[in-house]
């Protein structure tokens, strides 16, 4: 069996999460409409913020409500992806020519903001994230509340063929912040920010102001628990091990118990070494931003999320241009946000039956263009 089509994999998820969050769509119109009463809202290219979606979560799942982060993106992703339904699938040799040139430099936010639809789901065959196969990828903006930042933000595909059958995977998320800063900084501030509890929020809204006492006792918890600094029980120990093989073998990572656990006496003595200047900084005075390049600065796993991020930015970047090459089946077709229809004294975005193929560089291949 081979992998589905881009617009079956999309499909299916939405219909998953419906399934998780029955009653959702309500809920979500009458949110758009009481902030589009208000005399202050959100940037029209984002359908709805983060922390609307996790309001309109809490009162719609059907699953451990404790669970709620791990479905924050997918909602958010699909909730907005319903309305236009956009399944972005590039030529070969385009496809190929932005890849091997992953984006690296100043994020352009006046570009990346100029997503055709809310939220557009790109088939990326071939690409990785992390280690693992990147089968397509559902890209948004947020605007984030708490910061007033804008948000570039992916739910990853990641579904794959196990034992003859296709079994889907839609990743947590990841968002990076589009402000004044290269992708490296913004990749920095995202891996930073994955291990900050959400109470820190507020001080991404000023990444550049000298952090206090208070502020760094928000953020040590994170930070302890994510390099392991501390004694750890041999339970916690073991429950760690254990873990950690199962999230391997989940994704077809071969890694014996062994592996794991030197691995993680290594990531002990690293973070000890870590906490050390930390503190250090902590009481010498340090920036949000100095903090992210400190602890994240030399890791691996932001040269490889660099790397990926750069491929999936080289892609969207050439679909926000001034003048893509786009065409669909239906001569004329372009993709755009749908406008409300009144209903009842409501407005009404209505779904699309069925999903849209946009050919990516079509035309351009035919005639042997070549990037």
């Amino acid at each position: 069996m081979t992998i589905p089509a881009p617009q079956d994999r999309a499909e299916f998820y939405l219909k998953d999460i419906c399934s998780v969050f029955p009653g959702a769509e309500k809920l979500v119109t009458n949110a758009r409409q009481l902030q589009m009463r208000k005399a202050r809202h959100w940037p029209s290219h984002t359908f709805l913020p983060m922390d609307a979606w996790k309001k309109i979560g809490l009162q719609t799942i059907t699953d451990d409500p404790d669970e709620l982060w791990q479905y924050h993106s997918s909602l958010a992703a699909l909730g907005a992806w319903q309305y236009t339904k956009g399944v972005y699938v590039f030529d070969p040799e385009l496809f190929a020519a932005l890849t091997d040139k992953p984006f690296d430099g100043k994020l352009p936010l006046d570009v990346l903001t100029r997503l055709p639809e809310w939220c557009i789901y790109i088939d990326t065959p071939g690409l990785k994230w992390t280690p693992i196969d990147l089968a397509g990828v559902f890209v948004y903006l947020n605007w984030n509340t708490a910061t007033g930042a804008t948000e570039l933000c992916f739910a990853q595909d990641v579904g794959k063929i196990v034992e003859g059958k296709w079994e889907p995977v839609l990743e947590s998320g990841y968002e990076i912040q589009l402000d004044d800063r290269t992708l490296r900084d913004a990749v920095m501030l995202a891996d930073f920010h994955l291990f900050i509890h959400e109470d820190a929020e507020h001080l991404f809204k000023n990444i550049n102001r000298k952090l206090t006492q208070a502020d760094a006792d928000l953020i040590r918890p994170g930070l302890e628990s994510f390099y392991a600094w501390g004694p750890k029980t041999k339970e916690q120990v073991e429950s760690i091990i254990a873990f950690r093989l199962e999230f391997n073998n989940e994704r077809n990572i071969q890694t014996t118990e062994d592996d794991v656990r030197r691995e993680f006496e290594k990531e002990q003595a690293e973070g000890r070494e870590k906490q050390a200047r930390v503190e250090a900084a902590f009481k010498e005075g340090i920036t949000l931003m100095e903090l992210a390049r400190l602890t994240q600065g030399d890791e691996d796993m932001t040269d490889e999320t660099m790397k990926y991020i750069g491929q999936l930015i080289s892609l969207i970047l050439y679909i926000c241009s001034e003048a893509p090459d786009i065409s669909s089946d239906i001569p004329g077709h372009y993709p755009k946000k749908p406008n409300p229809k009144r209903v009842n004294r409501q407005l009404i975005l209505e779904q699309p039956e069925h999903p849209t193929i946009w050919h990516i560089g079509k035309s351009s291949g035919n005639k042997g263009h070549k990037n």
